[in-house]
């Protein structure tokens, strides 16, 4: 999940701060962004003034996904659904996804807000697919970077920084190449991804009312196979 990461950390660390600054910085660059707000509150909520997902609204953010452990804002069950195939296709247009939560899903790149430095050492066993970690005490950061120096650490206040590590592990600058079979991702080279990208590129623009200036391209194919068509017909 390339244009995908998580903001992580335990309440009032300050995750929905931090995914605030870096979607108004990367707004002001021209990206969108999408912000994917996770819950462990079980009834179903609407959006109210002054909640989280109403302040990345307001700061402009163009598509706001809550999701319950339930329930999501679509109202597609999450036991039902393969979340990282629906945050795939459902944000396909979207230069970032930013999420606040899922630490637990492993899939999708992380950053930890820290509250406390004695929590590292409780976290790090549990989390998957961890980028760096957000701090903000200077002083804080260098005694964990002795302790942890696998890890990128950052100042809160370091939002360029932050902002260009983002864009940096999302890939902002690259296309985007994916290919999906049976709703799971296949992962691809470099090379395979130009491969089928160049000529696909070419026999589109051979076609009748394509546009000149592309920008994205969804091809889709659904095959249904003969043994489901006999399976039907029984």
């Amino acid at each position: 999940m390339e244009n995908v990461i998580s903001i992580c950390g335990y309440k009032g660390s300050g995750k929905t701060s931090l995914i605030l600054e870096v979607a108004k910085f990367l707004k002001v660059q021209g990206y969108k962004v999408a912000v994917v707000k996770s819950s462990h509150v079980e009834e179903v909520l609407t959006d109210k003034p002054h909640s989280d997902t109403w302040k990345y609204r307001e700061a402009g953010v163009e598509a706001v996904l809550f999701l319950q452990k339930e329930l999501f804002t679509l109202y597609l069950s999450p036991q039902e659904v393969d979340v990282a195939y629906i945050l795939e296709g459902l944000f396909w247009n979207f230069d970032l996804v930013l999420c606040e939560g899922l630490k637990g899903f492993e899939p999708i790149p992380k950053l930890w807000m820290l509250k406390d430095s004695q929590e590292l050492e409780e976290v790090l066993p549990k989390l998957r697919n961890l980028l760096g970690v957000v701090a903000k005490s200077k002083e804080e950061i260098e005694e964990l970077k002795k302790k942890y120096n696998w890890l990128e650490f950052f100042h809160v206040e370091e939002m360029d920084r932050i902002v260009k590590f983002v864009k940096e592990k999302a890939k902002l600058e690259e296309d985007r190449v994916k290919l999906f079979v049976n709703k799971r991702r296949i992962g691809l080279k470099p090379f395979i991804k130009e491969f089928l990208k160049v000529p696909f590129l070419e026999m589109v623009k051979l076609l009748k009312n394509v546009p000149e200036d592309l920008r994205e391209i969804e091809f889709k194919i659904k095959i249904i196979s003969k043994n489901l068509l006999d399976k039907k017909a029984k």
